[in-house]
């Protein structure tokens, strides 16, 4: 694992000093050793080398297989150190993220199942627009052919109208002209009335004066 570690940085452009390597070294040992070194290197990020137990093998002789001695027997666990302690507040605050992280998921969804629901209510809203935006535009169609029809008729009214009151104005003309020749016709009547009144009374007054003159030429005594 320290050879590839090493390689990966050379890869990289990065070349290892022989006391860098043997930190890495050391460090990949003591997580292998020890739990509580694995959690702390697992966090990804170390202030410094990792040291493995002293029973850890170490050496060539780790590297060719060579066998480890029994581990010596258990000894009551020490007081925890500043690193242990830092190690479980990284876990406390882990677990507090995580839980964090939970609360914001489960927030997270509701809201989605919100969105979702408000997206079908505005979904349904929509076609129900839809429709009426339809409906409204059926009716604005028939709207309008009756519009149409009622102009043509309006139309047809107005040349009508036009006709009735050219029709009617030659009436009045034609009117003027009967009630002027009746006035005249009146003015000659009453013209002719007199005449034939006057002519009717030159008539009996010759009749007369006709039958006098006849009675005087018959009878000699009559005095003129």
């Amino acid at each position: 694992m320290t050879r590839q570690a090493v390689q990966h940085a050379r890869d990289a452009g990065q070349r290892l000093s022989d006391s860098v390597r043997q930190d890495v070294e050391s460090t990949l040992r003591a997580v292998l050793a020890d739990a509580q070194a694995a959690d702390q290197w697992a966090t990804g990020r170390l202030e410094s080398a990792l040291t493995p137990p002293s029973d850890f093998p170490s050496g060539p002789a780790a590297e060719a297989g060579t066998p480890r001695q029994p581990p010596p027997p258990p000894t009551p666990p020490p007081a925890r150190s500043r690193p242990q302690d830092e190690l479980a507040e990284r876990r406390r605050q882990r677990h507090e993220r995580l839980e964090q992280a939970r609360t914001t998921a489960e927030e997270a969804q509701r809201r989605l199942d919100d969105r979702r629901a408000d997206h079908q209510d505005a979904d349904t809203a929509l076609r129900r627009a839809q429709d009426r935006q339809g409906q409204a535009e059926r009716q604005q169609d028939d709207a309008q052919r009756q519009l149409t029809a009622a102009e043509e008729q309006l139309r047809q009214a107005q040349e009508t109208h036009r006709t009735a009151q050219e029709q009617l104005n030659e009436a009045q003309e034609d009117l003027r002209h009967a009630a002027r020749d009746r006035r005249e016709a009146e003015r000659r009547a009453h013209t002719t009335a007199e005449a034939l009144t006057h002519a009717e009374q030159e008539a009996r007054e010759a009749t007369q004066q006709l039958k006098r003159l006849r009675r005087r030429r018959t009878d000699p005594s009559e005095k003129p």
